[in-house]
């Protein structure tokens, strides 16, 4: 019988994983031009990737909140939260 092969991830990839994960939008840049090829860091690049548009909108849409004096608020605090 035939043994399955177990694709194993390395350190490298782990590494680049965390840091596409951690450094948000620069981790993304770093993971895309070093391991463009590898599934599995540009799946948490990509991941960053929206995390950090996603707090960039939510950013967007406090700024233009701010001037709604009570509901204003709750929606801050709300997406203050979501982030």
């Amino acid at each position: 019988m035939a043994k399955k092969q177990v694709k194993k991830k390395t350190d490298d990839k782990i590494v680049y994983a965390f840091l596409a994960t951690f450094l948000s939008i620069i981790g993304f840049v770093v993971a895309l031009v070093t391991k463009k090829d590898d599934e599995y860091v540009m799946y948490y690049a990509k991941q960053s990737l929206v995390v950090f548009l996603f707090a960039v909108i939510a950013w967007v849409v406090n700024q233009v909140v701010l001037f709604i004096p009570i509901i204003g608020v709750a929606i801050r605090v709300v997406l203050n939260v979501a982030v």
